[in-house]
């Protein structure tokens, strides 16, 4: 569920534009924050190829609202506990990328994806590269 989203668009003199996108989450078990940040490089939507290119920098961060729960097993004289042994969560990610728009019908965009925590029990992945064609018909 979504509990409150915002955006500001800022034109600059010349043409130059950005935005800030973010929006808080919530479910059950997880709450979360997004921020987007982005600003137009170069666009012209009268071009016939290259349309646009803008950078993006976006912030996620995800957090768990409750204690794990963990189940324990005896099994002759030794007991098993499977769960979270971490307990709580807390997963920042930093994304960083190019959005491109090709003859005002094709959006392509590339980026890689970082964490920002340290700690191996928050931590899933190393980094990510994302490339997505998105075509419009």
């Amino acid at each position: 569920m979504r509990l409150a989203a915002g955006r500001f668009t800022r034109q600059a003199p010349g043409g130059v534009s950005g935005w800030c996108l973010w929006y808080f989450t919530t479910s059950r078990y997880t709450a979360g924050l997004d921020l987007e940040i982005g600003r137009w490089l170069y666009r012209n939507p009268r071009a016939p190829w290259l349309s646009g290119v803008a950078c993006v920098v976006e912030f996620h961060y995800t957090t768990t609202l409750q204690d794990a729960d963990s189940v324990t097993a005896i099994v002759g004289l030794d007991s098993l506990t499977f769960g979270n042994s971490a307990n709580r969560m807390d997963v920042p990610n930093l994304t960083v990328g190019l959005h491109g728009e090709i003859a005002d019908r094709t959006l392509l965009r590339v980026g890689g994806v970082f964490p920002l925590d340290d700690d191996a029990d928050d931590r899933f992945f190393d980094a990510e590269l994302q490339v997505q064609v998105e075509r419009r018909f």
